[in-house]
């Protein structure tokens, strides 16, 4: 019969063949971290070691060099360590016994890595607990290098390999093939994501042929400094994009979430996050357009396009933030003015009209008042971009200027993506601002994700990704579209 015995670890004879070496350093730091589970097993018949002999090795070192007693040892009356062996596996020779030492070693040796999942999880390692992953064996180099070939054999996949060119790079389980991760999460969960192709654009119509028009009920007026040579943007409203908004609430919200939105603007938001099934709470400051938004969700309800109609509150969101009851919502959401870019109204309280320290100022308030009323363990999502000071063309850094005002609201940075934006008229201005001024057009927008807690907890709090469509959506979702 098998049983766990305690002896003496200076007692514990070795093989006396054992041909295998061992990384003593290594396995002593993996003791001391985490215990010794097993020390050993005995060979009933020579009375020998068959397996154990670089953690004995690695205790009696520890034990010389005056270390304190590893978790899993203990200390017999005589001051002398003991050792969990296990007793009661004989041989049934030496040439057994020698068979036995080298494949104990040599199978485990053979049995390689599931590289995908290994990425996966020294990945976690290294971004949660970089102490941890020296222990394993593995370096960040080793990481790095297992990336940079799970790489390769994307881009130069075959019918036979394990990334066959008809998958996005998707998953495999031992039962099956690998899935595409666009039907998992209904596109590729990558840090780039294109707004540019046949599918988005596709999605982004089905979307708006609801019904959806969130430039109704503000007319900024967006400022166009070509002329002097800083990046220059159309004269309209910007329309936040409803995939962009699909995405967000689909995999970093549960069905029924509670989503908050300091910064509403038109209605985009709020209409996708009801039609989704989540319960919706924004604030803008422009009355004009908050009534625009409702009429517009009361129209589409009557359609039976949304159960309900999202909350929109009209005010300060300085002040609306302090009226949100702490740690109830489920999902931060929103995409803040962009300084100087649009200007919405001449009140002083917008931020569009303010300087940029005033701004600053302002800003880091209400993320703060948004984070405070959001739940532990649960996301952040928040649209930013760049933009230019109208005069002096200087690049201010909004993207910097949002991460340090959620960090300093309790939020952890997470994720950054980038949304590849359809480039219309800029391929037209951008030659000429190059020519004057080596001015790079932009294309994209910073998707940041913040977690406020344990990323994991909030993972698990929005469970598994929700891709069923919705029956609006079924030309949408051939897959087809114009590249």
């Amino acid at each position: 019969m098998r049983r766990i015995e305690y002896l003496p670890l200076d007692d514990v004879p070795f093989a006396l063949r054992n041909p295998k070496d061992h990384e003593l350093a290594g396995i002593r730091a993996a003791i001391q971290q985490f215990g010794c589970t097993l020390a050993g097993a005995l060979d009933e018949r020579t009375g020998r070691l068959v397996f154990g002999h670089g953690r004995l090795s690695a205790l009696r070192q520890l034990h010389a060099d005056g270390a304190r007693l590893p978790d899993g040892l203990i200390r017999g009356d005589d001051g002398r360590w003991r050792v969990p062996i296990l007793r009661g596996w004989s041989s049934a020779s030496d040439a057994d016994a020698d068979a036995y030492i080298i494949a104990d070693n040599k199978l485990t040796e053979r049995g390689g890595w599931v590289d995908h999942l290994l990425a996966d999880v020294l990945g976690d390692l290294a971004s949660d607990h970089p102490d941890l992953l020296e222990l394993t064996g593995f370096t960040a180099t080793d990481l790095a290098d297992i990336i940079a070939d799970l790489d390769r054999r994307a881009d130069t996949s075959s019918p036979d390999s394990d990334f066959d060119d008809d998958w996005e790079a998707g998953d495999r389980d031992e039962s099956g093939p690998p899935v595409a991760l666009a039907e998992r999460f209904l596109v590729a969960p990558f840090t780039v994501l294109d707004a540019r192709t046949g599918w988005w654009r596709q999605r982004k119509r089905a979307w708006l042929e609801l019904g959806i028009r969130s430039e109704i009920g503000r007319t900024a007026k967006t400022f166009n400094t070509e002329g002097s040579g800083i990046n220059a943007y159309d004269q309209m409203t910007s329309i936040f994009d409803p995939v962009v908004c699909e995405l967000v609430y689909r995999w970093f919200s549960p069905p029924g979430a509670s989503v908050i939105d300091p910064f509403a603007g038109g209605s985009v938001r709020g209409v996708v996050a009801a039609a989704l099934g989540r319960r919706y709470h924004g604030n803008d400051l422009s009355a004009d357009q908050v009534d625009a938004n409702r009429a517009q969700a009361k129209e589409m309800a009557a359609r039976d396009v949304i159960a309900s109609v999202p909350d929109w509150n009209v005010g300060d969101s300085i002040d609306w933030v302090t009226t949100l009851e702490p740690e109830s919502a489920d999902l931060l959401f929103t995409c803040p003015p962009y300084l100087w870019l649009e200007r919405y109204s001449d009140d002083p309280a917008d931020l569009s009209t303010m300087g940029e320290q005033e701004f600053i100022d302002a800003y880091g308030r209400i993320i703060a008042g948004a984070a405070a009323a959001l739940r532990p363990d649960r996301f952040a999502a928040i649209v930013v971009g760049d933009v230019r000071h109208p005069r002096t063309g200087r690049l201010v850094d909004l993207r910097g200027i949002t991460i340090r005002a959620a960090e300093a609201a309790g939020l952890t940075l997470q994720s950054t993506a980038f949304i590849m934006t359809v480039i219309g008229s800029l391929a037209r201005r951008v030659g000429p601002q190059f020519v004057k001024s080596r001015l790079l057009g932009r294309t994209h927008q910073d998707l940041l994700i913040f977690v406020k807690g344990d990323r994991k907890r909030a993972a698990q709090a929005c469970g598994p990704v929700d891709v069923g469509a919705l029956e609006a959506f079924a030309d949408a979702d051939d897959g087809t579209g114009d590249d």
